[in-house]
């Protein structure tokens, strides 16, 4: 299995409208990517402004097939101008494989 993280720092404005937003976000990837097992949404305890994701896909293709959905090019426009700050990284799954 393939897992994304994604680690994103809104704007204070914004945080509102950015966790509706990715809440839709996740239940589509869910609901329309069959390759899409796990999308989880957390928030920081002590910054609410801070949003932690947990994405797992079949494998890189599957990820890959998600960043050209048109529900996540709708995000990514959407959200462009809430986020300071984003940092993705990727890993390979070992337990369970």
């Amino acid at each position: 299995m393939f897992v994304v993280t994604v680690e994103f720092s809104i704007h204070q404005q914004h945080e509102r409208e950015f966790r509706e937003t990715v809440l839709k976000q996740a239940r589509n990837s869910l609901t329309h990517e069959t390759d899409c097992h796990r999308f989880d949404v957390s928030i920081d305890a002590q910054d609410g402004g801070r949003i932690f994701l947990y994405e797992l896909y079949t494998d890189e293709a599957a990820y890959q097939a998600h960043r050209q959905t048109p529900h996540y090019h709708e995000f990514s426009t959407r959200v462009a101008d809430w986020v300071a700050q984003k940092n993705i990284k990727t890993w390979h799954s070992l337990y369970p494989s």
